[in-house]
């Protein structure tokens, strides 16, 4: 939804509406698809510094850190935002029209975890002469061989002196 500069510069009462919300992202690592619903209202605070409140619930779509498989990830996002059309560091930039999808992604997207793993029983990822294992799996590994060079003295034969 866009609003536009004039209609934002001229605002006399808080404008609000319904946020629907569901964009897919390509070159993010940590975040495939974000959806979500919920409120939004603009106003000029008492400061006339403009507003926006937003009060959003909905789900990020991440990628397993092992199977790389979909994990839905639910959130809520309750704030209220700065908005200038001045480039200043604390407040969101509007440099022409308002874009609200812009804005909440904005917003959205650095709240994505960096590392999801799905519940339940995770299938490791396997290959020819590879496998990824757990860290208990490694360790058990590990104690059970024994180091290669010292097989050669399982077959050494001691001569018995009387």
């Amino acid at each position: 939804m866009k609003i536009e500069r004039k209609a934002l510069l001229n605002l006399s009462e808080p404008l609000s509406g319904r946020i629907d919300l569901c964009e897919g992202l390509q070159n993010n690592a940590y975040l495939r698809k974000v959806s979500a619903e919920g409120e939004f209202k603009i106003y000029y605070d008492a400061m006339d510094e403009l507003k926006a409140d937003l009060n959003l619930k909905g789900e990020m779509i991440c990628p397993c850190a092992i199977t790389l498989e979909d994990v839905k990830v639910p959130f809520t996002f309750e704030e209220t935002v700065g908005l200038s059309f001045e480039d200043d560091k604390d407040t969101y930039f509007i440099k022409d029209d308002l874009d609200l999808d812009e804005m909440v992604m904005a917003y959205i997207v650095p709240l994505a975890p960096i590392k999801v793993v799905k519940n339940g029983k995770i299938e490791y990822p396997r290959g020819d002469g590879w496998q990824v294992m757990s860290e208990e799996a490694y360790e058990k590994s590990k104690v059970d061989k024994i180091d290669p060079r010292w097989d050669k003295l399982k077959e050494y034969q001691f001569d018995k002196e009387e």
